[in-house]
């Protein structure tokens, strides 16, 4: 199945949400803010988050380089990095399901 290939709006914004209060609440000096902090990081909500995040970069980066033509680059390179797309996309679709029988993704 075709995934759209986005961070959930409402999730990031609660992640954001969630961690800019803890960081507020570390340059007021309150006890324990450090490791409420070092909790969330802990969190499934926030890895989830987290990994979604960093294959969409790398999603992202790669179509860039397959859109880019500047470069001499051989078809077997530009396959390989097609590879690594559809991998990555592939993972991003398991990583979303896992996400979702949790109960934190609604679309």
């Amino acid at each position: 199945p075709e995934v759209a290939y986005y961070i959930n709006k409402d999730i990031e914004k609660k992640v954001k949400g969630n961690v800019k209060e803890l960081q507020k609440a570390i340059a007021r000096k309150e006890p324990d803010a450090r490791k409420a902090l070092t909790a969330y990081r802990k969190t499934p909500e926030y890895k989830y988050y987290n990994q979604i995040r960093r294959i969409l970069k790398r999603i992202n980066k790669l179509e860039s380089r397959l859109k880019d033509d500047s470069k001499n680059v051989t078809p077997s390179q530009r396959l390989k990095w097609q590879k690594q797309i559809d991998d990555k996309k592939q993972e991003l679709v398991e990583l979303r399901k896992a996400y979702e029988s949790i109960g934190e993704i609604k679309e």
